[in-house]
C-alpha cells in the first residue's frame, strides 16, 4: 500500500474501522435449504444464491468472499452492500459501520484492493478472518467520504448504462449479418447488378451436370441414395425465377466419417472433428491429434482440400457449417459431412446459403431424433439448393464479404472498446482513493477525529452486545 495519503485522510485497516459480525453467520446445507423456501436472500461468498425461510442478520452490511476462486480471479466483485433481513452462510464475511455512506465507500474501496498477499492457499484460496482484519484502508474526513460515493454512484451509473448498450452489439452484428446472407440467396444483393448483363445461368448448370455425368459413368463418382425431404419452399420460392433449383447432390461429392472415431495420440496429424467446427468458422480448438502412420489407412474415403464445405449433421451444434482454410494435412472424424465441389465450382456462394435461417430451419425440420436431433446423409444430399450464373455468384460472395468486413471492423472497435471499459471501473476507484476524484475542502475537517470516533462507536456497540448476550 502506498504510504503517501491525501490531505486530511488517516490510515487504518477494516479491525479498526468496522464491525465484524460473523459470529452471526449459520451454514446450511443444499438439502435443508430446499425444504425451507421462503421471502429471505441467502448468501454466499459471490452473492445471492437462494431464498429462505429464516435469517441471521438484520441491517445494512458489507458481504466479502471468504473463500473460493473469486478471491483471486476476481471474476466477480469481492465486496458487496446488501440491507434488510438477510441469511449469510460461513463463506462471507460480514461488516457493517453502520452508517450507508461509509459501508457503500468501503465497498468501493474494498472492490479496488489487490488482496492477494491477504489471502492463504492456491488451490482452495481463503481470506481468514485475521488478514481481513489486517488489510489497510485509506480513509478520507466524512464530508469527502459523501462526494466520492456520490462521484462514484454517477460514474457507475453512467458506466452500466454505457455496458447496456454495447451490450445490444453483438446482437446487433449477428442479426445485420444474417440480414445480408438474406439478401444474397434471395437475389436482392445483386438485383441492380443484374440489369443489363448476359448471365447464362442454365448453361453453367448444365455444364457441372454433364462433368457430374461422365465421372458417373467413369466410375469416379458414386450414384448417391437419396431420400425425400420438405420445406424446400423456403428456398426455391424467394430466389429469382431464372436461378437454378437444384439439390446438393448435383453440385457436391460427399466425404463422410461420421460414426468414425480414430485412435488419438498425444502428437501426430491434426484431427479435426464436429468439435472444431463452429458457425461461420473452423476454430483451432480443441487440439487432438492420430498418428501419422494410421493417417493413410484412416482416410480412405477421400481427403479433404481448401475450400470444402464441413457441416455437423447431428448433436447440440447440429446446422454448423464452417469453410475449410486450412493449409495443412488433417484427418476428419465425427458427426462431419465435408462437401467437396467435383467441378471448377466455387464454394462459397454455397457457404453463405447454408448459413443463411431457412437453410438452417429446413435442416432442423428434416432432422430427426429428440435427445440429439440429427440428419441422415441421404436426406442432407436431397435437401433445396438455388444456383445463380458463375459471373452472379462471384459477385454475391464479393458483396458478402465487402459488408462482412464492414461488419468485423465495426466488432473489433467493439471489442476494444469492451476492453477499455472493463478496464474503467478499476482506474475509477485507484483515482478516487488517491484523493483525485473529488475536490478536496479545507472545512472537510481531519479523518483522524472521524477514526477516534469509530473507535470510541465500536466499543459502544461492543459493550451492547455482551450486555445483551
Amino acid at each position: 500500500m502506498e504510504k503517501t495519503l491525501p490531505k486530511n485522510w488517516v490510515e487504518t485497516n477494516v479491525s479498526e474501522y468496522l464491525i465484524n459480525y460473523d459470529n452471526q453467520r449459520k451454514p446450511i446445507s443444499s438439502k435443508e435449504r430446499e425444504s425451507r423456501k421462503g421471502d429471505f436472500p441467502y448468501f454466499g461468498a459471490t452473492g445471492k444464491i437462494d431464498n429462505i425461510d429464516g435469517f441471521t442478520h438484520d441491517g445494512e452490511f458489507v458481504l466479502i468472499g471468504e473463500d473460493g476462486a473469486n478471491l483471486l480471479t476476481r471474476v466477480k466483485p469481492l465486496a458487496f452492500l446488501v440491507e434488510g433481513k438477510i441469511w449469510v452462510n460461513n463463506h462471507a464475511h460480514v461488516l457493517s459501520y453502520g452508517n450507508t455512506i461509509q459501508n457503500k465507500l468501503f465497498t468501493f474501496y474494498f472492490n479496488s484492493l489487490d488482496i492477494s498477499e491477504f489471502v492463504s492457499g492456491s488451490a482452495q484460496p481463503k481470506l481468514n478472518q485475521k488478514n481481513l482484519g489486517l488489510i489497510p484502508i485509506k480513509l478520507p474526513p466524512l464530508a469527502e467520504q459523501h462526494r466520492i460515493v456520490a462521484k462514484l454512484d454517477e460514474l457507475f451509473g453512467y458506466l452500466d448504462t454505457l455496458k447496456i448498450r454495447l451490450n445490444n452489439i453483438p446482437q446487433i452484428l449477428k442479426n445485420f449479418r444474417q440480414a445480408v446472407l438474406t439478401q444474397a440467396v434471395t437475389g436482392k444483393l445483386t438485383e441492380e447488378w443484374r440489369v443489363g448483363k448476359e448471365l447464362n445461368t442454365k448453361k453453367d448448370y448444365d455444364q457441372i451436370q454433364k462433368l457430374k455425368s461422365d465421372l458417373l459413368k467413369k466410375g469416379k463418382l458414386k450414384k448417391n441414395k437419396l431420400e425425400p425431404i420438405k420445406n424446400e419452399e423456403l428456398i426455391y420460392d424467394l430466389c429469382p425465377e431464372f436461378w437454378h433449383k437444384c439439390i446438393f447432390d448435383d453440385l457436391f461429392r460427399f466425404i463422410d466419417y461420421r460414426g468414425k472415431t480414430p485412435q488419438k495420440t498425444p502428437k501426430g496429424l491434426r484431427l479435426i472433428t464436429a468439435k472444431n467446427i463452429k458457425m461461420g468458422f473452423l476454430s483451432n480448438e480443441p487440439i487432438e491429434f492420430m498418428s501419422e502412420e494410421a493417417y493413410e489407412d484412416w482416410m480412405t474415403r477421400g481427403f479433404p482440400i481448401k475450400s470444402d464445405i464441413f457441416f455437423v449433421t447431428e448433436g447440440y451444434t447440429m446446422g454448423n457449417v464452417a469453410l475449410n482454410n486450412r493449409d495443412d494435412k488433417f484427418a476428419l472424424a465425427q458427426r462431419t459431412l465435408t462437401l467437396q465441389s467435383f467441378s471448377n465450382l466455387k464454394t462459397t456462394f454455397f457457404y453463405y446459403l447454408m448459413m443463411e435461417s431457412r437453410f438452417q430451419l429446413i435442416v432442423d425440420n428434416n432432422a430427426t431424433g429428440t435427445a440429439a436431433k440429427g440428419i441422415k446423409a441421404a436426406k442432407f444430399k436431397n435437401l433445396p439448393l438455388i444456383f445463380p450464373s458463375l459471373k452472379e455468384q462471384t459477385e454475391i460472395v464479393k458483396r458478402v464479404e465487402h459488408l462482412f468486413a464492414k461488419a468485423d471492423a465495426i466488432e473489433a472497435q467493439y471489442q476494444s472498446l469492451k476492453v477499455k471499459i472493463d478496464s474503467l471501473p478499476q482506474a475509477i476507484l485507484a483515482k478516487a482513493f488517491k484523493g483525485e476524484l473529488v475536490e478536496q475542502l479545507d472545512t472537510d475537517g481531519d479523518a483522524k477525529v472521524l477514526l477516534e470516533e469509530i473507535k470510541k462507536l465500536k466499543v459502544e456497540i461492543g459493550t451492547k452486545r455482551k450486555t445483551k448476550k
